[in-house]
C-alpha cells in the first residue's frame, strides 16, 4: 500500500472512531434522560436532554423536554420546545394540547386558540379543546368582576414552593419546599427542590404576620407533607403524604410513588400517629382532603380507576366511625383534565382547582353549590383571584368574603390574600311574555335613598355592578314599548356569593282598529265615508275620511269601550249611518281588532239570496220565510226606511204571464213583512217579470238552468230614509 492510501486509510479509522464515539456519547444522555424521565427526575433530566440536543436533532429529547419544562412549571421554555415538537407528523394530539395551554398561559391567545380547535377536530369528544377555544374568544370576561376582589402577597412566603394554606387556631398551616431547620434536606427529584413540609404562621393583626416555623404536630416526615384539613376544633387532621410505610417510600407496579391521605387526631398528650385513609391505593394518588363544617363529609381527589380524566374529586360521608364508600360529584364538577385541590366553605360551598374548565389557563379556581343534591354549574372566581397562570389551594373564612389562595403568577408558587372588596350582582332585565332578553333598556339604581349613575343592559339583558354591604337598593327598569317594573335588594342578606336580580318587562298592549266601508247593495269599498271613532271612557271622538279602498284605522286605549260610526251624506248620495261597539276590556296581550262596515245608500238596489218559490206559485215557502225574516231588523232600525220589493223572473214564459207572477210573488213577500210587524208604509211590491236580466238569458238564448236561475231573484230598493 502506496504511502498515500495508508495516509487515508488512517484518515477514515480516525473520523470513524470520532464518529463512533459521539454516537456513543449522544445515546448514553438520552440513555441518562430517560432513566432520569421513567423516574419523574424531571428538574435533572433536562440538563440531559439540552446536552443530547446539543449534539443531535433528536426529536424524542425535544418532545421529552417539552414534557419536562410543563412538569416543573417553566411555561416559557414549555412553549418553546413544544411549537417544535407540534411541527412534526409524529406529535400526539395532546402535545398539540399541551402547547395550546402553554400559550395560553403565556398569554398568546390568538395562537392558543387555534392549537386548541386543532386538538378539538382531532379529538372532538374531548372537552378541552372547545372550552380551551372558547377561553381564549371570551378572556376579557374572566376580567369583568376584578373589582370585586383585592389580592395582596403574603410577606411569610419563601422563594420556593408556598401552597395550599388553611386556617387553624389563630394563624395558617401551609406546605412549603423551604429550607427549614439544621438537618440534611433530602431533594425531590422531580422539582431539584427540597420536599413539602408544614408549616405554621401566626397572624398578628390584619396585614402582619409572624416568622413560619415548622409545624409543631407529626404530620412532617422525609417525604412530601402537604395540603391539610382541620375539623371545627382543630382536634382532627387529614393531610396529603407520599406513600410512606415504615419509613419507606412505597412505589406502584409503574414505579411511581403515588399519593395518600393520612388522619391524626389530637389528644391530651399530643397529636397521635398518622394512619391511613381507608380508601387509599398504591396504584392511584388520593389526595388534598377538605372536611365538611360538621365533620361529616370528607372531599379529596384522586387519579383512581373510574374517572372522568386526570384526577377526579370525590366525596365520603361519615358512617359512625368508619367513612362511606367515595362517590365522584359527576361530570357537572369532573372533566377529561384535573379537578384538585378541593375546599369545602363553611356553609356548603365547594372551591376547587381545574384545568378542565372554561378558564385564562393553568389551574383556575372554581366555586359551586349543592341543590336538592345537584351541583351547580361550577363558577370561574375570574381575576385577580385567577390568572393565566396556575391558581389553586383555596381557603375562605365563614362568611366566603375573604381567605387565602396559590399562585404561581410570578414564576414559583405563592400565597395571597383575597378580601371581596363589594358584593357583585348580575342583573337581568327580561320581557315577561317570551322570556328573551332585553337589549338596552334603561336601570335606574337607587341605593339607600340616593339615585346612582343608571345602567344599560347589554345584547343579553344583563348588566354587571358592585354593591355595599348592608344597604338598601331599588333596581327600576324601563324601556320604549315596555311597562316600567322595579325590584328590590337588601345586601345584608347576602353575605358570601354575588346577588342576582331579575327585572321582567311587560309589552304595554297595543290595540288597534281596521276595517273596510263598502256599499251593501253593490258590495265596491266606499269613498268619503266619515268614520268616527268615539271613546266610551273620556268621550273624545277621532274621525277619518275613507279613500278609494274604503280602509280605515284607529289606535285604541286599553281596557276601553268604542262606538264607531260610519256616514256618508251629501248632495249626490245619502246613506244611512251605521253604528257599532268595539271593546278593549280584558284584552291583555296586543292585538289588532277588525269590523268591516256595509252601507245602504238612497237608490242602492240589495239582492236577497235564497228566496225561491214554487213552480208557477207565488206563496212565501218556509225557506223564503227565514231569509225575509233577517231583513226585520234593518226596520226597527229606520222606522222611516222606504224600500221597494223588487220580483223578477227568467225569460221561459210569455212576457205578460211573467210580469204578473212576479207581481204576484212580490206583493207575497211585502204581506209577509206586513205579517211580521212592518208598516205597510215601508213597503212597495213591484214586479218586473223578465224585463231586467242580469246575464244573456233573454228569449231565444240557450242557457243553463244556474243561468236562468240568476234571474230569477227578489231585490231591495232604497227608496227613501
Amino acid at each position: 500500500m502506496n504511502q498515500f492510501y495508508k495516509k487515508l486509510f488512517t484518515a477514515i479509522l480516525i473520523i470513524s472512531s470520532i464518529a463512533s464515539l459521539q454516537v456513543q456519547a449522544q445515546s448514553y444522555e438520552m440513555k441518562k434522560a430517560n432513566r432520569l424521565y421513567d423516574r419523574m427526575a424531571y428538574s435533572p433530566a433536562i440538563d440531559c436532554y439540552k446536552k443530547a440536543l446539543g449534539k443531535e436533532d433528536n426529536w424524542e429529547a425535544k418532545e421529552k423536554l417539552a414534557d419536562c419544562y410543563r412538569k416543573t412549571n417553566d411555561y416559557i421554555d414549555a412553549e418553546y420546545w413544544y411549537s417544535q415538537v407540534v411541527l412534526s407528523n409524529s406529535a400526539t394530539p395532546e402535545e398539540k394540547l399541551y402547547y395550546a395551554q402553554m400559550l395560553q398561559e403565556n398569554g398568546k391567545m390568538d395562537e392558543a386558540q387555534k392549537w386548541y380547535a386543532e386538538f378539538n377536530r382531532l379529538r372532538p369528544t374531548d372537552s378541552r379543546g372547545a372550552k380551551g377555544e372558547n377561553a381564549c374568544k371570551m378572556i376579557q370576561k374572566f376580567y369583568a368582576d376584578s373589582i370585586m376582589y383585592r389580592t395582596q402577597l403574603m410577606p411569610f412566603n419563601s422563594s420556593k414552593s408556598d401552597i395550599s394554606p388553611v386556617y387553624y387556631q389563630d394563624g395558617l398551616v401551609f406546605a412549603s419546599d423551604r429550607i427549614a431547620g439544621t438537618g440534611v434536606k433530602r431533594i425531590y427529584e422531580w422539582t431539584g427542590d427540597p420536599f413539602y413540609n408544614f408549616f405554621f404562621v401566626k397572624k398578628i393583626d390584619v396585614n402582619s404576620y409572624g416568622k413560619p416555623h415548622l409545624w409543631e404536630g407529626r404530620a412532617n416526615t422525609r417525604v412530601h407533607d402537604g395540603v391539610a384539613t382541620f375539623s371545627r376544633t382543630g382536634d382532627e387532621m387529614y393531610f396529603t403524604r407520599d406513600n410512606f410505610n415504615k419509613g419507606k417510600m412505597r412505589r406502584s407496579l409503574d414505579k411511581i410513588v403515588k399519593l395518600k391521605i393520612y388522619h391524626q387526631s389530637r389528644t391530651a398528650e399530643g397529636w397521635t400517629a398518622a394512619d391511613e385513609f381507608e380508601y387509599n391505593g398504591n396504584e392511584y394518588s388520593t389526595g388534598h382532603p377538605t372536611l365538611s363544617a360538621d365533620g361529616q363529609y370528607l372531599y379529596f381527589c384522586s387519579d383512581r380507576p373510574g374517572g372522568y380524566g386526570g384526577t377526579d374529586i370525590y366525596v365520603c360521608k361519615r358512617e359512625g366511625n368508619r367513612w362511606g364508600a367515595p362517590q365522584n360529584l359527576g361530570n357537572d364538577i369532573n372533566t377529561e383534565g384535573n379537578e384538585m385541590f378541593p375546599y369545602i366553605a363553611y356553609d356548603g360551598t365547594l372551591y376547587f382547582a381545574s384545568n378542565g374548565h372554561t378558564g385564562l389557563g393553568g389551574l383556575d379556581i372554581y366555586s359551586t353549590t349543592q341543590k336538592d343534591g345537584k351541583w351547580s354549574k361550577p363558577r370561574n372566581m375570574g381575576y385577580p383571584v385567577n390568572s393565566n397562570k396556575d391558581d389553586f389551594g383555596i381557603c375562605t373564612n365563614d362568611l366566603n368574603n375573604e381567605g387565602y389562595f396559590t399562585s404561581n403568577r410570578r414564576g414559583t408558587d405563592d400565597i395571597y390574600s383575597f378580601q371581596k372588596t363589594c358584593l357583585m350582582l348580575n342583573a337581568l332585565v327580561y320581557d315577561a311574555q317570551t322570556n328573551e332578553p332585553i337589549e338596552a333598556s334603561s336601570v335606574k339604581v337607587i341605593e339607600n335613598g340616593a339615585q346612582k349613575d343608571p345602567k344599560t343592559t347589554d345584547k343579553d339583558g344583563k348588566f354587571s355592578m358592585c354593591l355595599s354591604s348592608g344597604h338598601d337598593y331599588e333596581f327600576r327598569a324601563s324601556k320604549d314599548g315596555y311597562q316600567d317594573n322595579s325590584t328590590t335588594l337588601n345586601t345584608l342578606s347576602y353575605g358570601n356569593d354575588r346577588a342576582e336580580v331579575k327585572i321582567p318587562l311587560t309589552k304595554i298592549a297595543v290595540f288597534e282598529l281596521k276595517g273596510k266601508i263598502y256599499n251593501e247593495g253593490s258590495k265596491l269599498p266606499m269613498a268619503g265615508v266619515k268614520v268616527t271613532l268615539e271613546s266610551l271612557c273620556d268621550n273624545t271622538k277621532q274621525d277619518i275620511t275613507t279613500g278609494p279602498d274604503g280602509k280605515y284605522s284607529f289606535k285604541l286605549q286599553a281596557d276601553c269601550k268604542y262606538k264607531v260610526t260610519a256616514i256618508k251624506q251629501n248632495d249626490k248620495e245619502k246613506c244611512l249611518a251605521v253604528t257599532i261597539e268595539k271593546s278593549t276590556m280584558g284584552l291583555k296581550n296586543s292585538q289588532t281588532l277588525y269590523a268591516d262596515i256595509g252601507l245602504i245608500c238612497q237608490g242602492d238596489i240589495i239582492r236577497i239570496d235564497n228566496i225561491y218559490y214554487d213552480l208557477d206559485k207565488s206563496a212565501i215557502r218556509p225557506d223564503a220565510a227565514a231569509e225575509l225574516d233577517k231583513t226585520l231588523d234593518l226596520f226597527k232600525k229606520y222606522p222611516t226606511l222606504k224600500i221597494e220589493l223588487r220580483s223578477h223572473t227568467d225569460c221561459r214564459a210569455a212576457d205578460d204571464y211573467n210580469l204578473k207572477l212576479s207581481q204576484r210573488r212580490a206583493q207575497a213577500a211585502v204581506t209577509y213583512l206586513i205579517s211580521r210587524g212592518v208598516d205597510p208604509k215601508q213597503l212597495t211590491a213591484k214586479g218586473y217579470g223578465e224585463t231586467m236580466p242580469v246575464n244573456k238569458c233573454v228569449d231565444g238564448v240557450p242557457c243553463t238552468e244556474a243561468e236562468h236561475q240568476q234571474n230569477r231573484r227578489t231585490e231591495f230598493k232604497i227608496l227613501s230614509f
